[in-house]
């Protein structure tokens, strides 16, 4: 079968390659996957910016997760499983039993699996996991913080949009940040009250009036870069940063001063460190909400900005941040979407 593994050589990189089809083990099921989204861990995981468990093998399949059509399952699998429509991620789990989702069939163990409604098209339901759950933690950190506004650093992006919806629902006010007129109108469009352009002359003095006068004490960035050190000098007192990602590539700079003075705190998260996938029941719950809320089009259903076969995984990944404020960019591995 088809698909985009990483090398352990680092001289061969990662590239779309014929591999064995993964064998069905207890515990475990094959899935046909028909489709796939590119998240930032997976390119973080390409780019070996992150650790990678080869398992003593020369390759591992990449793919954070995916959704399909389960083919075969393992001893202590329920075989009503066979022909049923899930979800899959390949995060938290034993990476000796997983195969990643970017091939034509995905080898995961039950625990990280989740029937979905047939109705629900793959193409809505491949990024199930990654910024459905982040976007919820996110909202959650909001709330365990005890705030009633915050800042977020990429408002246009999908986790940016879910976030809307999510802090309507929970009374939580959001300043988004964007950097086009476009991306504004969209953001409002959606429903946010506040939308700033980081692109405008008067952007910072905006945002410190706002966050001033909503005591936005909350900042999820996934930019870095040299973007969170600019927009510091404008939050207020005792303000929190949660760092979930580096679209913007590591922080260049930041004035300690600033952080000093402000008495700001800075905290990464990571989807996987926290409570959600450590707790089964609780992660079961937020999957059906998720479920619900795609299946009624009220949240988390992935716009797809583009389509790409396995062969065109370095093309794909090479414009997965160009188009991340458009949706998402995804594989079907089986060239026929639904």
């Amino acid at each position: 079968m088809n698909a985009v593994v990483l090398y352990q050589d680092e001289k061969l990189g990662f590239k779309c390659t014929k591999v064995p089809k993964p064998k069905v083990e207890p515990g475990c099921l094959i899935m046909k996957v028909l489709a796939s989204a590119i998240n930032n861990v997976d390119e973080y995981i390409v780019h070996r910016l992150f650790p990678v468990n080869f398992k003593n093998a020369d390759y591992i399949c990449c793919g954070l997760e995916g959704s399909g059509i389960v083919e075969e399952v393992g001893e202590g699998v329920p075989k009503e499983f066979i022909g049923k429509k899930i979800v899959c991620t390949t995060l938290g789990g034993d990476p000796s039993k997983t195969f990643g989702c970017w091939c034509e069939y995905a080898k995961i163990p039950l625990g990280q699996c989740f029937l979905i409604d047939e109705k629900i098209p793959s193409e809505e339901a491949c990024n199930f996991y990654a910024n459905p759950l982040t976007c919820l933690w996110l909202i959650e950190i909001a709330k365990r913080s005890g705030v009633k506004a915050l800042i977020h650093t990429n408002g246009s992006s999908q986790i940016g949009k879910f976030l809307i919806k999510e802090g309507i629902a929970e009374k939580i006010d959001i300043i988004n940040i964007v950097r086009s007129k476009e991306n504004v109108e969209v953001l409002k469009n959606l429903g946010a009250k506040y939308v700033l352009n980081s692109t405008d002359a008067d952007f910072s003095q905006n945002l410190q009036k706002l966050a001033s006068e909503l005591d936005a004490k909350l900042v999820l960035d996934c930019i870095g870069g040299d973007f969170i050190g600019k927009i510091l000098p404008s939050v207020p007192y005792q303000t929190k940063v949660v760092f979930y990602g580096a679209l913007g590539g590591n922080i260049s700079s930041l004035d300690m001063m600033t952080l000093a003075i402000k008495d700001i705190t800075l905290k990464g998260y990571m989807m996987g460190n926290d409570d959600f996938l450590k707790d089964p029941p609780l992660l079961k719950q937020k999957l059906e909400y998720i479920a619900e809320s795609i299946k009624t089009k009220r949240n988390f259903v992935t716009d797809v900005a583009s389509r790409f076969t396995l062969d065109k995984a370095e093309e794909a990944l090479g414009i997965f941040k160009k188009i991340s404020s458009k949706g998402k960019v995804i594989f079907i591995p089986h060239y026929k979407p639904e």
